[in-house]
């Protein structure tokens, strides 16, 4: 345990902290801490100014131990709410990693990951920045840093059990794994991680120092040291730094400056190994060590720094040509601040509306440019409220009387703390395709015009032949009493042609949205409910009324329209049984509509006929007209709501009427 507390420790247990953006806690087994690093959590930055919390903390570490004999890794809450991932590395010692935000099951709230924060108020003004993470991710890194540890730890006690070399290459892949867990793209620190590499080689080798000196040509350099030697570790940097600027070999500066005989001279032992590959380098030395054969983890080590530079050059590079990347893409993309100016605008931003009204002047404000209303409030309401936007339609003319479709998105531009940045505007052309769906679309109106047509002269032309008949049998008769007959005949077959066309207009024009009002659902089916018995009962077939709430919402319609509708859907299901059955109507309140669902028992339809049911004049009657179904369809639509139909053969039908809640 003496180990833990030194001041190399402390380093290590610094730079874990840091990288992983966490508190770090260390307790002994009777709960009381041992050490802590700590980037931003009260009451341990200043204690004098949160002694109640203080009191807390230490009630809440005692627990701990006991807590650790039940379980090996566990996420509880700490006093401030926060929560904290504990596991116990051995038998003396206990990790705790804190500092993020949980919810009541234990799980963190969301999986934000780095990018998210939040402001936590806890202590009268004070307020606190607290980074989300998921539960997942927190089990994995206290499970890396756990074992990290016990090897660490272990490396340095002087019970080994297994060769050196063999804990060595066990340590060190430990350090490698934890340090590739941590290269997160989005918020990548090369500094960071070598940092850690540079202390956890401090501990591994049990040395006075250590430090690590990159660079990337045409890139940027890097150095990190740690250890108590810091005068000379600086020195060495600044002989780095000055090889560099001077364009001379670093690594055979350093190899000059770190030869034995002149490190003997400054009291130093030095061990050094250097990588250099394609206009990459970098160069680590170990001061000081206590342990013996650092060939094989210094190569080991060198090995992942070379790794992580190549990363680090990519991702340099990657920044650096981001402007490149973004001109490559073919969608527009635009990016303004938090005034609403514009900042970036990619090529294809400005080519996409070329021939437009609309301008990309780099600091003028969306106003100035012209864009559309539905753009502007999109990004103004991304930059205040957070809002994201997606896959919208926009309508904008050309300067040559030609119609231009965007599809466009909008989403909040945010920096590492969360802060908003501005917002950016994604755009791409889609008038091509708005053109062929329209092109397609009118061939299919076209067609289903021709359908209609013919339906609707076959419908007529049955009445309006028995009529031309009637009347040439009126001209033949004599007997008065026989024209009045034949004039009856010839009354009801012009009455089927008016309701034939009456049905067909009424498709084409329902009712007017005026005449909506807010009605009851269950008034209505109760209303209907005795016809529907009378004819159910006629038929051998149950009727039942699902038990609905007292309180079920108002919604809004048309009362009669509505009538007509139920009454269709339900003379279909009685139809559809013909040898009786049941006919049940259930209730239900979803997504604010209220829904009014028919279920029978009879038939049911193929499966290829249910496309065509709301067609005009499509039926599998031999009576049928084919309007009932398509009429029901369209009132329901005009009046802002939906109708469903389900159905398999064999196991019946249930059609689905739902209309949306009466805000008043």
């Amino acid at each position: 345990m003496r180990t833990i507390m030194t001041t190399k420790w402390s380093e290590f247990q610094e730079s874990l902290g840091k990288i992983l953006n966490m508190t770090i806690y260390l307790l002994n087994s009777e709960g009381q801490l041992l050490n802590i690093y700590n980037a931003f959590l009260p009451p341990f930055t200043n204690p004098t100014s949160y002694p109640e919390l203080i009191k807390k903390y230490e009630e809440f570490f005692k627990t701990i131990p006991q807590l650790c004999e039940t379980f090996s890794c566990r996420i509880f809450k700490d006093p401030l709410g926060l929560g904290v991932a504990v596991t116990p590395i051995t038998k003396d010692i206990i990790l705790l990693l804190g500092g993020f935000l949980i919810s009541d099951n234990n799980c963190t709230e969301g999986l934000h990951g780095y990018s998210q924060q939040y402001e936590l108020k806890i202590h009268k003004d004070k307020r606190l920045k607290v980074f989300c993470t998921d539960g997942n991710e927190i089990h994995d890194k206290i499970e890396n840093v756990s074992t990290l540890y016990k090897q660490l730890i272990y490396s340095n006690s002087d019970k080994h059990d297994h060769g050196q070399n063999i804990m060595l290459l066990v340590t060190m892949e430990e350090i490698n794994k934890l340090m590739l867990n941590l290269l997160n793209p989005e918020h990548f620190d090369f500094q960071q991680v070598l940092d850690l590499a540079a202390s956890s080689l401090v501990i591994l080798f049990d040395a006075e120092g250590a430090c690590i000196f990159t660079h990337q040509y045409d890139g940027k350099t890097v150095t990190v040291y740690r250890g108590p030697c810091c005068e000379y570790l600086h020195e060495l940097r600044i002989n780095w730094m000055q090889a560099i600027e001077q364009k001379k070999d670093p690594i055979e500066t350093m190899s000059l400056i770190c030869d034995n005989k002149k490190a003997i001279r400054y009291g130093h032992n030095i061990e050094t190994l250097s990588y250099s590959q394609d206009n990459l380098i970098a160069f680590v030395a170990i001061v000081n060590p206590k342990e013996k054969n650092l060939t094989r983890g210094l190569s080991l080590i060198v090995r992942q720094i070379a790794v992580i530079l190549e990363m680090s050059a990519v991702y340099e590079a990657f920044r650096k040509r981001s402007g490149i990347i973004i001109n490559s893409i073919k969608q527009g993309i635009v990016s303004v601040n938090c005034k609403g100016e514009l900042m970036v605008v990619s090529k294809a931003a400005s080519n996409i509306l070329k021939g437009t009204k609309m301008s990309f002047v780099i600091g003028k404000s969306l106003e100035e440019c012209s864009f559309p209303m539905s753009m502007k409030v999109a990004l103004n309401d991304a930059i205040v409220n957070g809002e994201s936007y997606a896959h919208k339609l926009e309508k904008i003319e050309a300067n040559n009387n030609e119609t231009l479709y965007l599809q466009w998105s909008v989403t909040p531009l945010l920096d590492d703390d969360g802060k908003t940045l501005g917002a950016i505007l994604m755009y791409e052309d889609v008038t091509e395709l708005i053109n062929l769906r329209n092109q397609a679309q009118d061939r299919e109106r076209l067609a289903v015009a021709g359908e209609v047509a013919a339906g609707l002269a076959h419908e007529i032309r049955n009445p309006l032949g028995v009529a031309m008949g009637t009347l040439q049998l009126f001209e033949m008769l004599d007997d008065q009493q026989k024209q009045g007959e034949m004039l009856k005949v010839l009354r009801n077959e012009l009455i089927r042609m008016n309701e034939i066309l009456t049905n067909f207009l009424n498709i084409a024009k329902p009712s007017s949205k005026q005449d909506n009002e807010n009605i009851s659902l269950s008034n209505i089916i109760e209303e209907l409910s005795v016809f529907i018995k009378s004819e159910t009962l006629l038929n051998d077939i149950d009727f039942v009324i699902q038990d609905y709430p007292k309180e079920l919402p108002l919604v809004i319609g048309n009362k009669n329209s509505l009538r007509q509708v139920f009454l269709n859907i339900a003379k279909n299901a009685i139809e559809a049984m013909e040898k009786g059955g049941k006919l049940s109507v259930f209730y239900d309140c979803k997504d604010n509509y209220v829904s009014v669902s028919f279920t029978d028992t009879g038939t049911g339809i193929p499966k290829e006929h249910l496309q065509n049911i709301f067609r005009p004049f499509f039926t599998t009657k031999v009576a049928g007209t084919g309007l009932g179904l398509p009429i029901s369809y369209s009132i329901v639509k005009e009046m802002g709501g939906e109708l469903k139909v389900e159905s398999k053969v064999g196991h019946g039908t249930t059609v689905k009427v739902s209309l949306p809640y009466s805000l008043t």
